[in-house]
């Protein structure tokens, strides 16, 4: 937006309900280059956090920021966020491999794509009531994530959100309705998964190379799974509620599978 004014000296303010910034809205700026304007090695435009240099590894984010821009973060190792903030953008801490706490607190209300994505360091994934927007593989590749904690605020689990974390055990809760592709691709470490029961859609690979997962109830509120929405080399037993209405070609992709039950009332989907 100011790329390469270099006039720009000074930025005012940036509003508070300031939703979505980018760390180069300002890049090459006089403001930007104006080494007077950091401090200690981050870059604050009114309530925004607009970009913490490459060598700054610990930040401790002023109290009264609302907004982390997009890509604002490339290596950092420890975190302290203020409940001012509201918004954390897309890519903010993406590439972060020894971040080990992501500090969203319950006034956090919008977690961007890739946000968090190779955090692998983090060990536990809690997303808040507060949060109403989790982007695209917003914790993908968290491989250290053993614990995950979704709150009440969303509806949707996005393309690739938490692929690839290790936890164990994982329970999608009541208020989603979505699934999407990709959405646990790659969870190896998954052995227990509980679907909620108003989930309606399940992408395509939403839970595929989930290696050590040997059950799975696919509860009567589901009326659509995508190509390889389920795959599992240890699956032996998948039990398909009465609501499955479409499922794509291979749509359950496996190789140990003992057990495949179809609800009685299920009109659509046969066992045989």
């Amino acid at each position: 937006a100011f790329d390469g004014c270099s006039a720009l000296m000074d930025v005012i303010a940036t509003g508070n309900n300031v939703k979505k910034i980018s760390n180069e809205a300002f890049y090459n700026s006089g403001f930007y280059n104006d080494e007077t304007k950091w401090e200690d090695g981050v870059l604050y435009a009114g309530s925004c956090l607009i970009k913490a240099n490459e060598d700054v590894s610990k930040v401790e984010i002023k109290n009264g920021t609302t907004t982390i821009a997009d890509n604002a973060c490339d290596a950092l190792t420890d975190i302290t966020m203020p409940e001012s903030v509201k918004v954390i953008g897309d890519y903010a801490f993406n590439g972060c491999s020894v971040l080990k706490s992501t500090q969203i607190h319950n006034k956090v209300e919008y977690i961007g794509d890739y946000a968090y994505r190779y955090c692998s360091a983090l060990d536990e994934i809690i997303i808040p009531d507060s949060v109403t927007y989790l982007g695209d593989e917003a914790f993908s590749q968290c491989k250290g994530a053993k614990k995950l904690d979704i709150g009440s605020g969303i509806a949707e689990i996005k393309s690739g959100t938490f692929a690839g974390i290790a936890a164990e055990v994982i329970s999608i809760p009541l208020n989603i309705t979505v699934i999407g592709d990709s959405a646990f691709s790659g969870c190896s470490f998954m052995t227990s998964l509980t679907i909620g029961e108003n989930v309606k859609t399940i992408g395509d690979y939403a839970f595929y190379a989930c290696d050590s997962l040997v059950s799975i109830i696919i509860p009567d509120s589901v009326v659509s799974m995508g190509e390889a929405a389920i795959g599992s080399t240890s699956l032996k037993t998948i039990t398909i509620g009465k609501g499955l209405q479409t499922a794509k070609w291979e749509f359950v992709y496996l190789s140990a599978l003992e057990e495949f039950i179809v609800s009685e009332e299920n009109p659509y989907i046969s066992s045989k």
